[in-house]
């Protein structure tokens, strides 16, 4: 009872952080770019203008999906524009509720227009899928260039059932492994106080990233105190005194943390997305077929290449990285960039 007690209060810490912090928040975005593959469905690729990206929206309909349960009252943003002067009728949808229609064409001093839409009452649901109908008239299936999504609410946000379990989980977890090592007591609240109180600004600042940063930092932080038991048991680190081991788990935290910071949205880092689109193309072709063709794979995506004397060469990564990102995300339910970012904090 005297260890479960410590894991259990961690625990409702972190629900009740996850909780506090989207109740406070007043706006949740999703930033069109790089990142946003969990969120987006039925648009075109990423295309870029200058600093911004955008996805032109399709006919009949795209969506996006917010992870966050926004009920109203409050807003709905869009900011979008049109590249042709004949216009697109947009029908903006809630939950099912639809908000209105907005006429968008080119023209104009501003090519970029956001639309907003008064929200009253709507169904709350685990997540905010905003649906998106585009009918235009020149026969091309082109709606909207979005560039960002924002919903702004009056009394915060409601958190989805997979939020609060998450940032129990995170929590107990250091919790456990900080048991593990001999920490108890005052210096695990030193620990997961300040960690609990992270996690509730994060989600009341930006509710959007702190879910992705906590849904990957959960997964890192699983692998990563699943790799320090293994290292522990064949190391002889159990010889090392408390004091020790517990400065060994605050820096292995430390590293951690560090490293979960590249799952914000703003924080992209393109090698992470090209090992991401290896293992795609691992998961796909299946292992042996991958290694036949594992150089034509690095040639296309330039993975590992070296510029040596005019020539560029394929420097041969090991497949054992994407058979793990591939097993993570099958187990996780992350999408490859975030699998492949959760792989790499745990191994550093």
């Amino acid at each position: 009872m005297r260890l479960v007690l410590p894991v259990a209060l961690s625990f409702l810490a972190g629900v009740f952080a996850v909780w506090a912090g989207h109740r406070v928040a007043s706006s949740a975005v999703v930033d069109i770019g790089p990142t946003d593959a969990h969120y987006v469905s039925g648009f075109r690729d990423i295309e870029r203008d200058g600093p911004s990206y955008f996805r032109w929206s399709t006919v009949p309909s795209s969506s996006i999906q917010v992870p966050v349960r926004f009920c109203g009252p409050g807003t709905l943003q869009l900011r979008a524009r049109r590249h042709f002067l004949d216009s697109a009728i947009l029908t903006v949808s809630l939950g099912g509720v639809v908000l209105g229609q907005r006429s968008i064409q080119a023209g104009g001093d501003q090519p970029n227009e956001i639309l907003e839409f008064p929200v009253s009452k709507v169904p709350c649901q685990s997540n905010s899928l905003v649906l998106l109908e585009a009918s235009v008239g020149n026969g091309r299936p082109l709606g909207a260039a979005v560039d960002w999504l924002r919903f702004r609410s009056e009394s915060g946000f409601r958190s989805a059932a997979s939020s609060l379990l998450a940032g129990g989980l995170s929590l107990a977890l250091i919790a456990a492994s900080l048991i593990i090592v001999g920490v108890i007591g005052w210096p695990m609240l030193s620990i997961n106080g300040p960690l609990a109180l992270l996690i509730g600004l994060t989600f009341a600042i930006d509710p959007v990233a702190g879910e992705r940063i906590l849904r990957g930092g959960v997964v890192a932080l699983t692998l990563t105190t699943v790799i320090g038991l293994a290292v522990a048991r064949v190391s002889g680190l159990a010889v090392l005194s408390i004091r020790s081991r517990a400065l060994l788990a605050a820096i292995a935290l430390v590293t951690l943390a560090i490293r979960l910071a590249f799952l914000h949205p703003q924080a992209f880092y393109p090698d992470y997305r090209v090992h991401a689109l290896v293992q795609e193309t691992y998961s796909s072709l299946g292992l042996q077929r991958f290694l036949d063709q594992l150089f034509e794979i690095q040639y296309a995506r330039s993975l590992g290449l070296q510029h040596i004397d005019g020539n560029w060469y394929p420097f041969p990564y090991p497949p054992g990285p994407y058979v793990v990102i591939g097993a993570v995300q099958i187990v996780s339910g992350l999408d490859p960039l975030d699998a492949a970012t959760a792989v790499a904090a745990a191994a550093a």
